[in-house]
């Protein structure tokens, strides 16, 4: 039989769990799933690691997939456990220089005006196409801020 304390103890830390993990923004949520989804592609087809995010990382595709799957458990573990500000900040900078590395590497491409297969095509073209990376790589930094700072 259930002891009623550890009944309240274990009804306490399941609300905490999920109230940790309701409070952190999608974006985070989202670039989680991106690495992840990129690990599946290049784990079935090495040629996923064409991409231009990725054409600037002289990777091999095991290494890439231990990096992205690495990066996205520790970017997971303030969503489950709670942690100490710094500790938290600390845990999401693998993925934040990920995305940092792929801004860049969409920059490049904008730049050169060339895909990372080599594709040309010109420049605003590009950076149509490429703007988003960027774009998560400063939101990205400004949520892991702005929950370093809420807790």
């Amino acid at each position: 039989m259930c002891n009623m304390g550890t009944f309240w103890l274990e009804a306490l830390r399941a609300y905490r769990i999920q109230r940790i993990s309701v409070r952190f923004p999608l974006i985070l949520k989202l670039i989680i799933w991106k690495h992840l989804v990129w690990a599946a592609c290049i784990f079935f087809d090495t040629s996923a690691m064409h991409i231009t995010a990725f054409a600037s990382m002289p990777l091999s595709g095991i290494a890439s997939i231990g990096i992205l799957v690495g990066s996205s458990c520790l970017a997971l573990v303030p969503f489950y456990v709670l942690v100490s500000r710094t500790v938290m900040a600390m845990l999401f900078v693998p993925q934040s220089v990920l995305m940092y590395v792929s801004a860049l590497g969409a920059l490049r491409a904008v730049l050169t005006g060339t895909y990372g297969d080599g594709v040309q095509h010109p420049h605003l073209f590009i950076l149509a196409d490429q703007c988003i990376y960027g774009l998560l790589a400063y939101y990205h930094t400004i949520a892991v801020v702005k929950n370093a700072q809420e807790r």
